[in-house]
């Protein structure tokens, strides 16, 4: 780990969005626990609805940890709604996680308006949001759900053949053997034509979910038709979008702004912060 990483991670500077208010709701009640939304509404009537959902191996990790995302784009303009999801368990894996995370974004739409949506994950989040893009995976949950309009993706696991197959685990009704099913719900090898958007960022110094991966279901998604776009972070490692974690927040928030001209520039944000 470089000198950069082992910068402090409490500073107090521009990036800090720990005060924007946001309201918490329940959407969901499920296997005893109650799952809920961290709502960050803009000063003025939304532009756009941005959801985020965090990584965590789908075991690890909580909403909080896209709380100053979702202040930087609420003060831009957007409705900005961090998920709570399940963890995968004995009798859970990514598929019982991915209807939570779907359930989330219907009740947002039912709720809180039907807005223009940006689904936003990261690492194993990125896997919720690459399958909430995909036509023929979310419509064995929901055929009538509507697509967002944009999927961003920052180093998301999409391929659960390798060393992600732990997330799935074979389930009675299961026709399909373990292979077969891994294929089924990755999203790298379920592409077609009427797919979301992708804007997807990985680092080059990635060791945890290969780079190549990435390339790859952007590659599968243009040769559908799918307007999709990959952004090589030279040097980043894994993670690299969060607060408070491996790079000083100041880098953190440049890397924010970077998204959030690209997310102004495909109208889901205003130019400046309100």
């Amino acid at each position: 780990m470089g000198s950069e990483n082992m910068k402090e991670k409490t500073e107090k500077d521009k990036c800090d969005f720990g005060d924007y208010p946001y309201s918490e709701r329940a959407f969901k009640q499920t296997d005893g626990k109650s799952l809920k939304l961290y709502v960050f509404e803009p000063a003025a009537e939304p532009i756009s609805c941005i959801v985020c959902i965090h990584g965590g191996g789908w075991h690890a990790d909580y909403p909080m940890r896209f709380f100053r995302h979702c202040g930087y784009f609420a003060r831009r303009g957007a409705l900005a709604v961090s998920v709570d999801y399940r963890s995968i368990g004995e009798h859970t894996d990514v598929r019982d996680l991915l209807s939570d995370c779907l359930d989330a974004v219907r009740f947002i739409q039912e709720n809180y308006g039907n807005y223009r949506t940006a689904v936003l994950g990261e690492s194993a989040g990125g896997y919720m949001a690459a399958c909430i893009g995909n036509q023929t995976i979310i419509g064995r949950l929901d055929p009538l759900f509507r697509l967002p309009a944009l999927i961003v993706d920052y180093n998301g696991i999409v391929d659960l053949k390798g060393k992600w197959s732990y997330g799935l685990i074979r389930k009675a009704g299961d026709k399909e053997s373990a292979e077969e099913l891994r294929k089924l719900w990755s999203p790298v090898d379920q592409v077609s034509c009427r797919d979301s958007e992708v804007l997807c960022f990985h680092g080059d110094a990635d060791t945890i979910v290969e780079l190549s991966d990435s390339a790859a279901f952007v590659r599968n998604l243009t040769q559908k038709g799918v307007k999709a776009r990959l952004e090589v972070v030279p040097g980043a490692e894994h993670s690299f979008i969060l607060f408070d974690y491996l790079y000083p927040n100041s880098r953190v928030f440049e890397r924010l702004e970077q998204l959030g001209a690209a997310l102004c520039g495909k109208g889901f944000l205003k130019s400046t912060a309100q």
